[in-house]
């Protein structure tokens, strides 16, 4: 089975969505379900989660990024709770530093997901909070 990025596992579900073709979306997300793309619904979705910063601070792109074949977003996911705005164990010179360093490092449609998380904008409108619960009922549990 192949692995898609999770920006493409979201595009595909929203357009299943704006297509009104829930059943459809619904299986879509549980056959391509990862520990990462639940984390990603929690940042997306979740209003308790606030981030440091409200907005991307400036970054270079990498071009060659557009080239990669792996997503380097669902490696760095795992980091972001340090981006989250109680964390205090570095200093907001070194969470900048970490997040232009992942930035410029993502590709294009990675780096404008993490700047709509920033700003608490969900760009994939279908996809709803309700509607990922209806898929994994499990994340209403966790905290």
């Amino acid at each position: 089975m192949p692995t898609f990025m999770l920006t493409e596992i979201l595009e595909k579900t929203n357009q299943l969505l704006e297509a009104k073709d829930k059943q459809k979306a619904k299986q879509y997300l549980i056959n391509n379900k990862t520990p990462m793309l639940k984390l990603l619904f929690k940042y997306l979705l979740d209003k308790e989660v606030t981030f440091y910063r409200k907005e991307c601070p400036p970054f270079t792109p990498d071009a060659s990024a557009r080239e990669a074949s792996v997503s380097i977003l669902e490696q760095e996911l795992k980091r972001f709770y340090i981006f989250e705005a109680g964390y205090d164990r570095c200093s907001l010179e070194r969470k900048d530093q970490l997040l232009v360093q992942i930035l410029e490092m993502l590709k294009e449609e990675e780096a404008l997901l993490v700047c709509n998380l920033l700003q608490r904008k969900n760009p994939y409108k279908k996809i709803t909070k309700q509607f990922v619960l209806e898929v994994f009922p499990e994340m209403s549990e966790a905290k």
